[in-house]
C-alpha cells in the first residue's frame, strides 16, 4: 500500500490514536470491575508519630515474605533508612535501621536480595547488608541509587 499525501498519514495516525484510547478505556473499565480485598495494613513510624515516614520500595523474597524499604523519622528530627520484613500474613518479623548524626537526613533508595535472601540496602549515606533475620552483616560508606547481586 502506498500513501500519497501527508493528510492520509495524519488521518491514519488519528485512527490509530482513537483505537489506542478505546483499548486503554476498555482495560480501565475491565479493571474497575475486579474485586479487590484488603488482606492487611501495617504502619511503621519508629515511634515518632508526627515525623516524616515513607516507603519507597517493596519486594517479595523467594519464600513469600514482604520487604519494604524507605525512610522514617528519627528522634532527633532527621530521617534514617528503614528496612522492614513482614510475613505473608502482615506480621512484622523485623525492622532494621540506619540512623547517624553524621547523616541527619538519609533515605534508603534501593535494595536487592542475594541468593540466600539476605538484603542489601543502599541510599543517600551507606550500603548495608542484613541477614534474613535482620541482623547487620556489614556496612560500607558508599551511597548509591541502585544495588544488585550476582550468583556469588
Amino acid at each position: 500500500m502506498e500513501i500519497e499525501s501527508v493528510s492520509e498519514i495524519n488521518s491514519g495516525l488519528k485512527s490509530l490514536k482513537a483505537a489506542s484510547l478505546t483499548l486503554l478505556a476498555s482495560v480501565l473499565c475491565f479493571s474497575a470491575f475486579a474485586q479487590i480485598q484488603q488482606a492487611w495494613v501495617a504502619k511503621y513510624n519508629n515511634g515518632v508519630t508526627n515525623g516524616n515516614n515513607q516507603a519507597l520500595k517493596m519486594m517479595l523474597d523467594s519464600t513469600g515474605n514482604i520487604y519494604v524499604c524507605g525512610f522514617s523519622a528519627t528522634t532527633n528530627g532527621g530521617t534514617g533508612y528503614a528496612t522492614l520484613k513482614y510475613a505473608p500474613n502482615g506480621v512484622l518479623l523485623w525492622s532494621a535501621r540506619f540512623d547517624s548524626t553524621n547523616y541527619p537526613a538519609t533515605e534508603a533508595l534501593a535494595f536487592a536480595f542475594d541468593a540466600s535472601n539476605n538484603v542489601l540496602v543502599t541510599g543517600t549515606a551507606i550500603t548495608a547488608k542484613y541477614a534474613t533475620n535482620g541482623q547487620p552483616m556489614w556496612t560500607v560508606p558508599y551511597n548509591g541509587l541502585s544495588v544488585a547481586t550476582d550468583t556469588n
